[in-house]
C-alpha cells in the first residue's frame, strides 16, 4: 500500500511539474505533451489525453506511440472509428509491431466486426506468436462467432505460456459451456477461482454450468456466492431466478 501511494504521489507530482512547464511560456516537445496525455489517460480524462496526444503529434506527425494511446482514448470513449484510423496510422509508420495489429483488431471487435478482428488477431500473432493475451482476445471474437473449438484452442495455447492465467480458464470454460460439455466448463471455472477466487462471474457461470449438469446443491451454492458478492442488478436478478427454479 505504501508502495502503490507512493508512486501515485510521484506521479501527481510529474504531472504537476509538466503542466507548470507546459503553461509556463517555455518550449514544449512532443515528448513533453505525450507524458502529460498519458499522465491524463492514467486518470481517465481521456478529453485532455486526445488533446495532448494531438499536440504532440503536431509536433512529431511520426509519433507512433501517440497515435497508439490516442487511439485507445478514443475507443475508451466509444469512438471506435477514430481509434481505428490511429492505429492504422501506427502501423503505417511502424509496420513490424505485433502491437499495433492486435489494438486494431480490438477496435474492431468493439464494433463487432469480429472477422475483421480475427484478421488483425492473426496478424499479431504472425508476428509475435508467443503472447498469451493475443490468443486469449482472439478467442473472444471466435466465441462471439460461435466458433467453440478455435476458441478453445486459443485458450489452451494461452495457457502453454502461463499456466495461472485465470482468463484463459474462464474464457475456455466459456467455450465449452457453448459446445454444451459441461463438466468442462466446470473444471476450468474452479481452476479459474482457485487463482482468482474474487471473480464474481466465475460462480455465476459454473452455477450455469452445475444447473446443466443436474448438480443443484452446487448450481444453488454459487448462484448464492455470486449474488453476495455482486453489485449488478441485473445479474444478481438472473441468479436470484435461477435459485427460484433450482426449488
Amino acid at each position: 500500500m505504501k508502495s502503490n501511494s507512493f508512486h501515485k504521489s510521484l506521479s501527481l507530482i510529474v504531472f504537476t511539474c509538466l503542466i507548470i512547464a507546459i503553461f509556463s511560456g517555455c518550449q514544449s516537445t512532443a515528448n513533453d505533451y505525450y507524458v502529460l496525455a498519458d499522465s491524463y489517460q492514467q486518470q481517465g480524462s481521456h478529453d485532455e489525453a486526445i488533446e495532448a496526444y494531438t499536440k504532440a503529434i503536431n509536433l512529431n506527425p511520426d509519433y507512433v506511440e501517440a497515435y497508439t494511446n490516442r487511439g485507445m482514448s478514443y475507443r475508451i470513449k466509444g469512438d471506435t472509428e477514430k481509434a481505428i484510423a490511429d492505429h492504422n496510422k501506427a502501423i503505417e509508420l511502424r509496420p513490424n509491431h505485433s502491437i499495433l495489429y492486435f489494438n486494431l483488431a480490438d477496435d474492431y471487435a468493439a464494433q463487432g466486426k469480429f472477422e475483421l478482428s480475427l484478421d488483425y488477431y492473426d496478424k499479431a500473432i504472425l508476428i509475435d506468436p508467443d503472447i498469451a493475451k493475443y490468443y486469449i482476445n482472439r478467442s473472444n471474437s471466435y466465441m462471439d462467432l460461435k466458433k467453440w473449438d478455435l476458441a478453445i484452442n486459443d485458450c489452451t495455447k494461452a495457457l502453454e505460456f502461463d499456466n495461472y492465467l485465470f482468463l484463459a480458464y474462464i474464457n475456455r470454460a466459456a467455450a465449452y459451456h457453448g459446445k454444451q460439455e459441461y463438466q468442462f466448463a466446470v473444471n476450468d471455472l474452479t481452476q479459474a477461482i482457485l487463482l482468482q477466487p474474487n471473480i464474481e462471474m466465475a460462480y455465476f457461470n459454473r452455477g450455469m454450468s452445475y444447473k446443466k449438469l443436474g448438480n443443484i446443491m452446487e448450481a444453488r451454492n454459487d448462484f448464492e456466492k455470486f449474488i453476495s458478492m455482486s453489485n449488478d442488478i441485473q445479474l444478481m436478478a438472473i441468479a436470484n431466478n435461477e435459485l427460484n427454479k433450482l426449488d
